[in-house]
């Protein structure tokens, strides 16, 4: 079943959904809880099945190269495809690499058209340690839309650093100041008033995927492509860790995730979200960033917020939550997309506690910085009595909610305990 067909499919679905609510409601009565919780079930995993086909459809779209005439193609590759080639025999053979690609790996150039690498990789990932070619970095890259909501293209300010060193992000504060009706009393020079610029910071944190191993079986089968099975298997460990901290972080010797960073402004229901909280939640944020606001909660929130369209309460007239069924749109609440993130904290069903279950404002006021490029380390003998192969992805990145007043940009709601 292609894109067209399932947001179709979604279509019909939401359509019956609809007018069953409409239904109930008008007979003053809530629709069946059972048959209600299978049609969102079900409308969740249409959704994330839209999701993940659009992404690879964006990311084919996005890598695909023209084809061109194979003439002397092996006499003529290029310096990306010699090094994607040199990095796959060490993810193969290791240190037992044909010499040639070790040379190409280390810098040094079999021809006049090989870009020039230096040797200073091992001071990033240690002996034996080699940087990702462009093509699996970018394989791991894209992957990063599958495993959380932080890394949504283009939700958060990104910034890619060739060095880990701390980097000052400059911010400013002109709230306060405004223009003047220039007179006789007052002159540009006298009323002038500058701009002060303070400064957030960012460090780079040292991230691991784990190890994953291979068999020798797998390895050395030439009909098996060890790198892009590598990058899926490296992307998902490393780009979970990566969303659970760009969410959760605690800012102390890691990143800030959003969560912590973002500012108290609305205490919710015990136990539940109403229309009225999540509008609340909305109007908290300052207009600048409402208008460009997106919500974020856990993939069972929005479940309890998709039950709202069909409660006694709900006002048909209000569009709380209106799916989209067109390529490049997204889903609305109140107007505004929202973004599902299972590292949010979900809303309890027992007892009581001040969970923070959503944020809603202007997310690219996260900054999350990058030091490039990702490596990847090989080792042939911690688990050689296994006859397997072991690698791990290292990376380094930070993320913080850069804010240069009280006036934050994003805000959270949270549970009442009382």
């Amino acid at each position: 079943m292609n894109i067209k067909e399932k947001k179709e499919q979604l279509g019909k679905l939401h359509y019956q959904m609809e007018d069953a609510a409409k239904r109930a409601e008008k007979a003053g009565e809530i629709h069946n809880s059972e048959e209600w919780n299978k049609w969102t079930d079900d409308y969740q995993v249409i959704s994330k099945e839209i999701e993940q086909a659009e992404a690879q459809r964006d990311f084919l779209a996005k890598n695909a190269e023209k084809v061109e005439e194979p003439i002397k193609k092996d006499a003529k590759k290029n310096q990306k495809e010699k090094y994607n080639d040199a990095f796959n025999d060490f993810l193969r053979h290791g240190t037992d690499m044909e010499p040639e690609n070790k040379q190409v790996l280390r810098g040094g150039a079999v021809d006049d058209n090989l870009e020039k690498r230096t040797t200073a990789q091992s001071t990033t990932v240690g002996k034996g340690g080699y940087t990702i070619p462009t093509e699996m970095a970018n394989h791991i890259e894209t992957a990063e839309t599958y495993y959380g909501g932080m890394l949504t293209p283009g939700l958060c300010t990104t910034i890619n650093t060739n060095s880990g060193g701390t980097l000052n992000y400059p911010l400013v504060d002109d709230t306060s100041n405004s223009g003047f009706l220039l007179t006789e009393a007052t002159n540009a020079e006298t009323s002038a008033t500058d701009i002060d610029f303070t400064q957030g910071t960012l460090n780079a944190y040292k991230f691991t995927s784990g190890l994953v191993r291979i068999s020798s079986e797998l390895l050395y089968d030439s009909a098996f492509d060890i790198g892009s099975w590598l990058a899926d298997q490296l992307a998902i460990r490393y780009n979970r860790a990566k969303n659970t901290d760009l969410t959760t972080g605690s800012g102390s010797s890691r990143p800030k995730g959003v969560v912590d960073a973002s500012s108290a402004q609305e205490s919710l229901a015990k136990r539940s979200i109403s229309l009225a909280d999540i509008r609340n939640l909305l109007y908290s944020i300052d207009k600048v960033y409402r208008n460009r606001g997106t919500f974020m909660f856990h993939d069972s929130t929005e479940k309890l917020i998709m039950a709202l369209q069909q409660s006694s309460t709900y006002n048909e007239n209000v569009s709380l939550w209106q799916p989209s069924f067109k390529d490049g749109l997204p889903s609305t609440i109140l107007g505004k997309p929202y973004i599902v993130n299972n590292d949010m904290a979900e809303v309890p069903t027992t007892g009581l506690t001040a969970a923070k279950v959503i944020l809603f404002g202007d997310f690219s006021k996260y900054v999350i910085r990058n030091v490039q490029p990702l490596a990847v380390k090989r080792f042939d003998e911690l688990f050689g009595a296994t006859d397997q192969v072991a690698y791990v992805l290292l990376g380094r990145f930070d993320g913080d909610l850069m804010v240069a007043s009280t006036c934050y940009p994003i805000g959270h709601g949270y549970m009442a305990t009382t």
